[in-house]
């Protein structure tokens, strides 16, 4: 079985994090730190930003769509945050259980469209993905 998220992922040294939740007050992040911020396991944070989940899927397909709603819909989020971050994108995770017995379950793919990949030029937007490996559902159940 695998699952699949969403995130996207915004930073930069001067990212006017203050300014962005002023202005768009109901948008909802999962995760912030300032530049200077002391790091959990030490340091401190050299950037400031912020990860805000899109979506969580049962499938790339469904993934995929749900993307697409986030980038038509709000674009106005992802146009201001363009030219003020240094590093804005979406990971999508792939997470899978390496229990799973068919050997389908090693593979996962998804599919974008040219014009999905033009968006997100056109928005500012990298795209990556990350793949997580789970063991028996435990990390899946807590994924989704």
């Amino acid at each position: 079985m695998k699952t699949y998220s969403a995130v996207w992922r915004v930073s930069g040294p001067d990212f006017p994090l203050d300014a962005f939740k002023a202005r768009f007050p109901s948008f909802e992040l999962d995760a912030e730190h300032r530049r200077g911020d002391p790091k959990r396991k030490g340091g401190v944070y050299e950037v400031s930003g912020f990860n805000a989940l899109i979506c969580e899927a049962q499938s790339a397909g469904e993934l995929v769509a749900e993307v697409r709603r986030a980038l038509a819909e709000e674009q106005l989020l992802f146009l201001w945050v363009k030219d003020l971050a240094t590093s804005n994108g979406i990971d999508v995770g792939v997470f899978y259980d390496v229990d799973e017995p068919e050997p389908s379950s090693a593979s996962a793919s998804l599919s974008w469209a040219l014009s999905d990949l033009s968006e997100l030029v056109r928005l500012g937007l990298g795209l990556e993905t990350s793949f997580y490996p789970c063991s028996s559902g435990s990390e899946l159940e807590g994924a989704q």
